[in-house]
């Protein structure tokens, strides 16, 4: 009886699945392939390009410094919407030998002219740079207008219109060799609403910024002769002291300045 009261004993055994060491395996293994796929066929399609593309994409990938500005370096590289913009690059121009001149300096103008009028973003400033050729030298203005303003809340930082604007012009001078005077102007005293802003000081920050942006775009120090804040000692618009256009940096190029 003592026998027959004994409880049946059960085995129960799991059936085993994928789900153990080798469950997600074929996963890693799977997207390995798909990666090597998606390469192996970017490869080809990049060697079926015409050989101006293969050198744009060789370019965009060797200067790091564009990438990270989002300015691609080579002109053969499209841009698809949605990307950012490609900055538009003035026309080669073989380096000069000698110092600047007016002839020089007039295709300087002239080549700034096209580059504000290729660029949708620098169109609205075009009433904020000119470009004046004299005997000894040339200005080139960047001034404030009614409707633009170069700089941040009256200070001395840059907006990035003006900013890619220096660089663009940076581009151009680079293929000439000359040396520059930087200059800072204001409108006339009390034009700040009486804020007791310091003339001086501000033209000399705005000075230094525009070195500091045409610095980053390449050109060296040893081309900058002076940088200098006049504050309103020397008025564009005599006539109206006010005048936004009075608030302006030049950037001066002397022809007769030693290499």
């Amino acid at each position: 009886m003592a026998e027959d009261k004994k409880q049946p004993i059960i085995i129960k055994k799991k059936k085993g699945g994928h789900g153990g060491h080798h469950g997600g395996a074929w996963k890693i293994a799977y997207a390995d392939f798909v990666t090597a796929m998606m390469a192996f066929f970017l490869v080809m399609w990049i060697i079926g390009m015409d050989i101006k593309t293969k050198q744009g994409i060789a370019s965009y990938f060797q200067n790091l410094s564009a990438r990270a500005t989002h300015n691609p370096a080579s002109p053969f590289i499209v841009n698809l919407q949605g990307a950012p913009p490609v900055r538009p690059q003035p026309e080669p121009v073989k380096p000069r030998d000698s110092n600047l001149d007016k002839q020089a300096a007039k295709m300087i103008a002239q080549q700034i002219e096209s580059m504000i009028a290729a660029s949708p973003q620098l169109e609205r400033l075009r009433g904020n740079v000119s470009v004046e050729i004299g005997d000894r030298e040339m200005r080139i203005e960047l001034a404030d207008s009614v409707s633009e303003t170069l700089f941040i809340a009256g200070g001395t930082q840059l907006r990035p219109e003006a900013r890619r604007l220096i660089e663009g012009v940076a581009v151009i001078l680079q293929r000439y060799r000359s040396k520059f005077v930087i200059e800072g102007h204001s409108e006339a005293r009390g034009a700040s609403g009486g804020t007791g802003q310091n003339l001086w000081e501000l033209s000399t920050g705005r000075a230094v910024s525009v070195r500091g942006a045409l610095a980053a775009a390449g050109i060296s120090d040893e081309r900058i002769l002076e940088v200098k804040g006049l504050g309103d000692t020397r008025l564009k618009r005599r006539d109206d002291p006010l005048s936004p256009a009075n608030r302006r940096v030049s950037i001066v190029a002397p022809y007769d300045i030693p290499e």
